[in-house]
């Protein structure tokens, strides 16, 4: 298979690494920021001064 790009090893490491840190991003911060936008909709959340 010549149709394959020589440091195919390497992407596939740095593909795997970036796939495992977006997971960890993930249930890091979508809680946090499904929270924030629930308040914002439900009006439970801080109010911005005009």
């Amino acid at each position: 298979m010549n149709d394959l790009p020589p440091d195919l090893p390497r992407l596939r490491t740095l593909e795997t690494w970036l796939v495992l840190t977006l997971d960890r991003v993930r249930h890091k911060y979508v809680p946090e920021l499904t929270a924030g936008l629930d308040s914002l909709v439900t009006g439970t959340g801080p109010q911005r001064q005009p």
